[in-house]
C-alpha cells in the first residue's frame, strides 16, 4: 500500500465509523474492509490497465469513443448490472453483443465500462 492506510484512518474520521467498505478507485483500484478499526481485508484491481488493453486493443475498442470526458449513463449501468466476476470473458463479450444488437448504440459517446 502506497499511503491507502492514511486514507482509511481519515475516511474512518469522517465517517465517524470504525467498521465499513472503501473503494478506491484508479489504475489500481483498491478495495478495503476495515472492522473495529482494523483493516481486515485488502484488495487491488488493474482496472486501468484493464481498461487500456481491452480498449485500445481488441474488438471491443472499436468505435468508442477516445474522449475522456464522454460518458453514457446507459452503457456505464448495463455494465454494473451485468458485471460478474466468475464469467468475465462472458460479460466482456456482451460488450460486443450490445453493439451489435444496438441494445447500445455504437457512436462516439458510448465508453467501455467494466465492473470488478
Amino acid at each position: 500500500m502506497r499511503g491507502e492506510e492514511v486514507q482509511l484512518i481519515g475516511a474512518a474520521s469522517l465517517l465517524g465509523e470504525s467498521t465499513f467498505h472503501a473503494v478506491m478507485p484508479g489504475t489500481h483500484s483498491k478495495y478495503a474492509l476495515m472492522e473495529d478499526s482494523c483493516l481486515k481485508a485488502f484488495s487491488t484491481f488493474m482496472t486501468g490497465e484493464m481498461y487500456s488493453v481491452l480498449s485500445q486493443h481488441t474488438i471491443l475498442g472499436r468505435g468508442l469513443s477516445t474522449d475522456t470526458a464522454s460518458k453514457s449513463a446507459k452503457a456505464f449501468l448495463k455494465g454494473v448490472e451485468e458485471s460478474s466476476p466468475e464469467q468475465l470473458t462472458r460479460q466482456l463479450f456482451l460488450v460486443r453483443t450490445h453493439r451489435l444488437f444496438e441494445n447500445l448504440k455504437q457512436e462516439r459517446g458510448i465508453r467501455l465500462f467494466i465492473s470488478y
